[in-house]
């Protein structure tokens, strides 16, 4: 699943982390092996690569910006 769901720093590196479904069976949790700094923005990229239980696929790539905070 990292292929499909994967974190970046604000330079563009890959950060190593772990995907897994989540216990719904309807969401995803990405878990980063090393702790995030503060006051940097990250980004979550979930490709269009990645299918549902049932076999349906994303429409559209996702990005979502996020930043950690104290």
């Amino acid at each position: 699943m990292n292929e499909t769901v994967y974190i970046t720093n604000s330079e563009g590196s890959l950060l190593e982390t772990e995907a897994t479904v989540g216990a719904d069976g309807q969401s995803i949790e990405v878990k980063a092996s090393s702790d995030y700094q503060v006051n940097e923005s990250y980004y979550l990229y979930i490709s269009d690569g990645i299918r549902s239980e049932s076999g349906q696929v994303l429409k559209e790539n996702v990005m979502m910006e996020f930043m950690v905070s104290h």
